[in-house]
Protein backbone atom coordinates (compact mmCIF):
# COMPACT_ATOMS: atom_id res chain seq x y z
CA UNK A 1 0.00 0.00 0.00
CA UNK A 2 2.86 2.37 0.82
CA UNK A 3 4.44 1.78 -2.58
CA UNK A 4 1.12 2.52 -4.31
CA UNK A 5 0.72 5.72 -2.31
CA UNK A 6 4.25 6.87 -3.19
CA UNK A 7 3.76 6.14 -6.88
CA UNK A 8 0.41 7.90 -6.84
CA UNK A 9 1.92 10.88 -5.06
CA UNK A 10 4.66 11.23 -7.65
CA UNK A 11 2.13 10.99 -10.48
CA UNK A 12 0.10 13.77 -8.88
CA UNK A 13 3.24 15.90 -8.44
CA UNK A 14 4.19 15.48 -12.10
CA UNK A 15 0.66 16.42 -13.14
CA UNK A 16 0.90 19.53 -10.99
CA UNK A 17 4.15 20.50 -12.73
CA UNK A 18 2.40 20.28 -16.08
CA UNK A 19 -0.54 22.40 -14.90
CA UNK A 20 1.73 25.07 -13.38
CA UNK A 21 4.29 25.26 -16.15
CA UNK A 22 2.38 24.54 -19.36
CA UNK A 23 0.20 27.63 -19.41
CA UNK A 24 0.27 30.20 -22.22
CA UNK A 25 3.84 30.64 -23.42
CA UNK A 26 5.15 34.13 -22.62
CA UNK A 27 7.76 35.82 -24.75
CA UNK A 28 11.21 34.49 -24.04
CA UNK A 29 14.53 36.19 -24.51
CA UNK A 30 15.98 33.99 -27.20
CA UNK A 31 17.90 34.67 -30.35
CA UNK A 32 19.78 32.75 -32.98
CA UNK A 33 23.21 31.94 -31.59
CA UNK A 34 22.63 34.03 -28.47
CA UNK A 35 20.70 33.66 -25.21
CA UNK A 36 20.65 37.41 -24.58
CA UNK A 37 18.62 38.70 -27.53
CA UNK A 38 14.87 39.29 -27.22
CA UNK A 39 12.49 37.14 -29.25
CA UNK A 40 9.65 34.61 -29.08
CA UNK A 41 10.06 31.31 -27.25
CA UNK A 42 11.84 28.53 -29.16
CA UNK A 43 12.23 25.00 -27.86
CA UNK A 44 15.76 24.02 -26.82
CA UNK A 45 17.79 20.97 -25.86
CA UNK A 46 20.32 20.70 -23.08
CA UNK A 47 22.75 18.00 -21.98
CA UNK A 48 24.60 17.79 -18.68
CA UNK A 49 27.19 15.83 -16.76
CA UNK A 50 27.64 15.79 -13.00
CA UNK A 51 29.80 14.29 -10.25
CA UNK A 52 29.37 14.19 -6.50
CA UNK A 53 28.91 12.15 -3.36
CA UNK A 54 25.94 9.90 -2.61
CA UNK A 55 24.59 9.10 0.87
CA UNK A 56 22.61 5.88 1.47
CA UNK A 57 19.65 5.89 3.87
CA UNK A 58 17.37 3.40 5.62
CA UNK A 59 18.26 -0.24 5.22
CA UNK A 60 20.73 0.67 2.52
CA UNK A 61 22.47 3.08 4.89
CA UNK A 62 22.89 0.30 7.46
CA UNK A 63 24.79 -1.79 4.95
CA UNK A 64 26.72 0.61 2.74
CA UNK A 65 29.07 3.59 3.11
CA UNK A 66 28.68 6.85 1.14
CA UNK A 67 30.13 6.62 -2.34
CA UNK A 68 30.72 8.28 -5.69
CA UNK A 69 27.79 9.55 -7.77
CA UNK A 70 27.95 10.30 -11.50
CA UNK A 71 25.22 11.12 -14.01
CA UNK A 72 24.62 11.99 -17.66
CA UNK A 73 21.33 13.64 -18.56
CA UNK A 74 19.40 15.56 -21.12
CA UNK A 75 16.28 17.72 -21.26
CA UNK A 76 14.00 19.05 -23.98
CA UNK A 77 12.43 22.40 -23.05
CA UNK A 78 9.19 22.48 -25.02
CA UNK A 79 7.74 25.29 -22.90
CA UNK A 80 9.56 28.22 -21.27
CA UNK A 81 9.24 26.56 -17.86
CA UNK A 82 8.66 22.88 -18.65
CA UNK A 83 10.93 20.14 -20.02
CA UNK A 84 11.02 16.39 -20.48
CA UNK A 85 14.15 15.00 -18.79
CA UNK A 86 15.99 11.68 -19.12
CA UNK A 87 18.93 10.57 -16.95
CA UNK A 88 21.39 7.72 -16.66
CA UNK A 89 23.35 7.57 -13.42
CA UNK A 90 25.61 5.52 -11.18
CA UNK A 91 26.07 5.42 -7.42
CA UNK A 92 29.03 3.32 -6.27
CA UNK A 93 28.98 2.31 -2.59
CA UNK A 94 31.49 0.38 -0.49
CA UNK A 95 30.19 -2.16 2.01
CA UNK A 96 30.32 -1.94 5.79
CA UNK A 97 31.79 -4.74 7.87
CA UNK A 98 29.74 -6.55 10.53
CA UNK A 99 30.84 -8.44 13.68
CA UNK A 100 31.94 -12.05 13.10
CA UNK A 101 31.18 -11.87 9.42
CA UNK A 102 32.71 -10.90 6.10
CA UNK A 103 32.44 -7.43 4.61
CA UNK A 104 29.31 -6.65 2.70
CA UNK A 105 30.04 -6.51 -0.96
CA UNK A 106 30.54 -3.27 -2.81
CA UNK A 107 27.29 -2.19 -4.44
CA UNK A 108 26.65 -0.19 -7.62
CA UNK A 109 23.24 1.35 -8.26
CA UNK A 110 22.50 2.06 -11.94
CA UNK A 111 19.58 4.45 -12.49
CA UNK A 112 17.55 4.92 -15.70
CA UNK A 113 14.85 7.57 -15.33
CA UNK A 114 12.54 9.80 -17.33
CA UNK A 115 10.33 12.60 -16.03
CA UNK A 116 9.58 16.32 -16.02
CA UNK A 117 11.62 19.35 -15.02
CA UNK A 118 10.27 22.84 -14.37
CA UNK A 119 11.82 26.23 -13.75
CA UNK A 120 10.43 27.91 -10.64
CA UNK A 121 10.41 31.29 -12.40
CA UNK A 122 10.21 32.44 -16.00
CA UNK A 123 13.72 32.13 -17.47
CA UNK A 124 15.67 35.34 -17.96
CA UNK A 125 18.91 35.11 -19.98
CA UNK A 126 21.98 35.64 -17.85
CA UNK A 127 20.14 35.07 -14.57
CA UNK A 128 20.52 32.28 -12.03
CA UNK A 129 17.88 29.59 -12.60
CA UNK A 130 16.30 27.27 -10.02
CA UNK A 131 14.61 24.10 -11.30
CA UNK A 132 12.98 21.05 -9.75
CA UNK A 133 12.34 17.66 -11.32
CA UNK A 134 10.58 14.37 -10.72
CA UNK A 135 10.48 11.09 -12.57
CA UNK A 136 10.28 7.32 -12.56
CA UNK A 137 12.23 4.48 -14.07
CA UNK A 138 14.34 1.51 -13.02
CA UNK A 139 17.34 0.87 -10.77
CA UNK A 140 19.72 -2.05 -11.21
CA UNK A 141 21.62 -3.28 -8.15
CA UNK A 142 24.99 -4.71 -9.11
CA UNK A 143 27.19 -6.26 -6.43
CA UNK A 144 30.34 -5.33 -8.34
CA UNK A 145 30.81 -8.79 -9.81
CA UNK A 146 30.42 -10.68 -6.52
CA UNK A 147 26.77 -11.63 -6.82
CA UNK A 148 23.60 -11.52 -8.92
CA UNK A 149 22.11 -8.29 -10.24
CA UNK A 150 18.50 -7.22 -9.67
CA UNK A 151 16.45 -4.47 -11.31
CA UNK A 152 13.58 -2.68 -9.55
CA UNK A 153 11.03 0.05 -10.20
CA UNK A 154 12.26 3.38 -8.83
CA UNK A 155 11.23 7.01 -8.27
CA UNK A 156 13.36 10.14 -8.19
CA UNK A 157 13.02 13.84 -7.40
CA UNK A 158 15.38 16.75 -6.86
CA UNK A 159 16.45 20.25 -7.74
CA UNK A 160 19.37 22.35 -8.93
CA UNK A 161 20.64 25.91 -9.07
CA UNK A 162 22.24 26.85 -12.41
CA UNK A 163 24.57 29.82 -12.91
CA UNK A 164 25.45 30.96 -16.47
CA UNK A 165 29.19 30.92 -17.16
CA UNK A 166 29.04 31.24 -20.94
CA UNK A 167 26.68 32.03 -23.78
CA UNK A 168 25.25 28.49 -23.78
CA UNK A 169 26.88 26.91 -20.73
CA UNK A 170 25.77 26.81 -17.07
CA UNK A 171 27.50 25.52 -13.95
CA UNK A 172 25.07 23.99 -11.47
CA UNK A 173 24.81 22.30 -8.10
CA UNK A 174 21.99 20.24 -6.68
CA UNK A 175 20.74 17.07 -5.09
CA UNK A 176 18.54 14.15 -6.12
CA UNK A 177 16.59 11.77 -3.88
CA UNK A 178 16.34 8.24 -5.30
CA UNK A 179 14.04 5.47 -4.10
CA UNK A 180 14.17 1.90 -5.42
CA UNK A 181 11.47 -0.59 -4.35
CA UNK A 182 13.81 -3.45 -3.58
CA UNK A 183 13.05 -6.94 -2.28
CA UNK A 184 14.34 -8.11 1.10
CA UNK A 185 14.39 -11.66 -0.28
CA UNK A 186 17.21 -11.12 -2.75
CA UNK A 187 18.98 -7.93 -1.69
CA UNK A 188 22.35 -8.09 0.10
CA UNK A 189 22.67 -11.86 -0.02
CA UNK A 190 25.68 -13.02 2.03
CA UNK A 191 26.87 -16.60 1.58
CA UNK A 192 29.78 -17.89 3.63
CA UNK A 193 28.84 -21.47 2.87
CA UNK A 194 25.64 -23.45 2.42
CA UNK A 195 25.31 -24.09 6.16
CA UNK A 196 25.55 -20.39 7.02
CA UNK A 197 23.55 -18.95 4.14
CA UNK A 198 21.81 -15.78 5.25
CA UNK A 199 19.78 -13.10 3.52
CA UNK A 200 19.82 -9.53 4.77
CA UNK A 201 17.86 -6.86 3.00
CA UNK A 202 15.39 -4.01 2.88
CA UNK A 203 12.16 -3.43 0.96
CA UNK A 204 13.29 0.06 -0.09
CA UNK A 205 16.66 1.54 -0.98
CA UNK A 206 17.01 5.30 -0.44
CA UNK A 207 19.98 7.37 -1.60
CA UNK A 208 20.77 11.07 -1.86
CA UNK A 209 23.45 12.21 -4.32
CA UNK A 210 24.75 15.76 -3.87
CA UNK A 211 26.67 16.97 -6.90
CA UNK A 212 27.82 19.67 -9.25
CA UNK A 213 28.28 19.80 -12.99
CA UNK A 214 27.94 21.59 -16.31
CA UNK A 215 25.01 21.84 -18.70
CA UNK A 216 25.11 22.94 -22.33
CA UNK A 217 22.14 24.39 -24.25
CA UNK A 218 21.33 23.85 -27.93
CA UNK A 219 20.83 26.05 -29.85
Amino acid sequence: MRKVNLAGGLTAALAALVVLAAGPAPARAQGVGSRSQAGPFASTWEVDGRLGLSFPFGGLGDLENPGLAANLGGAYWFRPRLAVRADWGLEAFSGNSIPSGPDFRNLDLWHYTVGLETSLASPVPGNVRLTVNGGLGATTLDFAGSGPTHTYFSLTGGGRIAVPIGRQVDAFGGLQLNLAFTSSNDLFERRQNLALEETLGTSSAWSLPIWGGLQVHFP
